[in-house]
């Protein structure tokens, strides 16, 4: 059951869509639908203004018709050439719109001007007389729906008086069918649709090919994760732009980087433990077996098996170190809090120190605020942070050199500062100095495995307190602890 069930799993992520995929889908899609809103919405009111457009040529060939027939002292004067005109702009309106041209005057008697025209009947006689009475009251009319042809297909109807002598003597009907037209709006439609179709080819094309050049780098992003996620630490992505993308990818180089600095501190830390462990163990097996074979003399024996109990101790707190670490950074550190004298504390640790303090001859001065300064935390463990920290000043001060430790508050804070005096740190020291796998300037010959500052911050975390580190004229370790 359960080999089906990852079986199902892994069916179940190559199913997915990929990143391309679904922003091509997503592009395309929205693209399409605002065409189609568009197309929808222009074909309509396209269709609305391409009538209203009609509408008004008629109306304004109607009203030039009108015009010629009210200039009588040109008619009279130039018959010839004013029917000449009128005629022209009559089969101009039959060429383009199909239409025919009547002159109706008072007694209903119709004069069709148009030479290929097409006959109309009135649909409704009442309609067409109210029709008539409006027109020859001096008004411009458009209707539709008065006439009908043959085929009973609908008719646009434009009105105009003809003023002759302030009188109106005659009016002009303009018939075009709306068939005629509507077959104009389709070739229209058909052409505006060649050019959506050609428009969506162009953002099809174009959302591909953005869709690639978006995509492509996420691709060598997810290749490069792979690898690194195997351990090839040495992978980098090659980053181009400053957009967001360009961004993850020097996030993902930066990572790479850090990566394999932790591996390549590992591999020292790891050679460094092997050296540690192995130098004590070497001078066990060799006292051991000097005093197994009778080459260390009977007299003698018990100061090599001090010896030798000297590296196991050494040995054992190599081995707790290590586990103490391990347990603060991967188990949930328990924190007992409890009010306690911190500068009793420190005191305490100085005394216990005083040999190592003689032999280097090293000067301790002390800058305590108040005789008691009590603090707020876990004692068993800022005991173990104070310790380390004068461990480490120890190690490195310098012959005949000097060690300050201060505290100063601040608000309900208190801040403990451990300086020595010596060689300064560089920024590479600075940078990687709570790394666990990192043990600054290897050529020291420095007892241990560089673990104790580690743990220091460690705990000082768990109290949800602070600690830094300076280099300048002395090495400064600094941590807050709250004030009781």
């Amino acid at each position: 059951m359960d080999n089906k069930d990852g079986v199902g799993k892994r069916i179940q992520v190559r199913r997915l869509k990929t990143v391309f995929g679904k922003l091509f889908t997503v592009y395309l899609t929205f693209c399409l639908i605002i065409i189609l809103i568009f197309s929808i919405i222009f074909s309509n009111r396209f269709h609305y203004y391409f009538i209203e457009f009609i509408q008004e040529m008629m109306v304004e060939q109607a009203r030039f018709i009108a015009n010629e027939y009210q200039n009588v002292d040109q008619i009279i004067a130039n018959p010839e050439k004013a029917i000449e005109i009128i005629l022209f702009r009559v089969e101009t309106l039959n060429n383009y719109l199909g239409a025919t041209t009547w002159i109706v005057d008072k007694k209903k008697l119709v004069n069709v001007l148009t030479k290929n025209y097409t006959s109309y009947t009135v649909k409704d006689e009442q309609v067409y007389n109210e029709l008539l009475q409006t027109i020859f009251a001096g008004n411009v009319v458009k209707s539709q729906g008065v006439f009908k042809d043959s085929t009973d297909g609908e008719i646009l109807t434009i009105g105009h008086p003809i003023i002759i002598g302030n009188q109106i003597y005659y009016i002009l009907l303009i018939h075009a069918p709306l068939d005629y037209i509507y077959d104009i709006l389709r070739e229209i439609n058909w052409l505006i649709l060649n050019l959506l179709v050609i428009s969506s080819i162009i953002v099809f094309m174009i959302i591909y090919l953005l869709s690639k050049h978006i995509t492509i780098p996420l691709v060598e992003m997810n290749k490069v994760a792979r690898q690194i996620s195997n351990g090839e630490f040495d992978k980098r992505i090659n980053v181009k732009g400053e957009d967001e993308v360009a961004q993850l990818g020097i996030s993902l180089n930066n990572m790479a980087n850090n990566l394999d600095k932790i591996e390549q501190n590992k591999n020292d830390f790891l050679s460094n433990i092997t050296h540690d462990l192995r130098t004590p163990l070497t001078s066990i097996q060799g006292f051991v077996t000097a005093i197994l074979d009778g080459t260390i003399p009977p007299d003698k024996t018990d100061k090599y098996l001090n010896i030798v109990l000297a590296e196991t101790k050494r040995m054992i707190n190599m081995t707790n170190s290590i586990l103490e670490l391990h347990k603060l950074q991967f188990s949930e550190i328990k924190v007992t809090k409890i009010a306690f004298d911190i500068h009793e504390m420190i005191k305490d640790v100085l005394t216990n120190l005083e040999i190592r303090v003689s032999e280097k001859n090293i000067k301790i001065q002390l800058f305590l605020e108040d005789k008691v300064q009590m603090v707020l935390a876990d004692s068993e463990k800022i005991v173990r942070v104070v310790q380390n920290l004068l461990d480490n000043a120890l190690k490195f001060v310098d012959e005949g050199g000097t060690i300050q430790i201060e505290t100063v508050t601040d608000s309900n804070k208190l801040f403990v500062s451990i300086k020595n005096s010596g060689s300064k740190l560089t920024e590479e020291e600075l940078k990687h100095i709570w790394n666990r796998f990192y043990k600054s300037d290897l050529s020291r010959s420095q007892e241990g495995m560089g673990l104790g500052l580690v743990i220091v911050k460690e705990i000082i975390q768990s109290h949800n307190e602070k600690i830094c580190v300076t280099s300048d004229d002395m090495t400064t370790f600094c941590f807050s602890l709250e004030r009781a």
